[in-house]
């Protein structure tokens, strides 16, 4: 699992994540995400954006199992 807060521009990238026992990233208080090139696997939640996320800022690209 990634959790990462009050941050900015950030990158997670081309990592594979198995079985979280929660989800794999949570994100709170962040802008500019890049969330590229991951696999996930066993896992029902592979992100949640919590208080002062901007999710407009938070991009998703090229993931399985997202």
């Amino acid at each position: 699992m990634i959790k990462l807060g009050s941050a900015e521009d950030v990158k997670i990238m081309n990592n594979i994540m198995d079985g979280p026992e929660d989800e794999a990233i949570l994100l709170y208080n962040t802008r500019n995400v890049l969330i590229s090139g991951n696999k996930l696997t066993n896992c029902d939640t592979g992100l949640i954006t919590g208080h002062g996320c901007e999710s407009a800022t938070i991009k998703l690209e090229r993931n399985i199992g997202f």
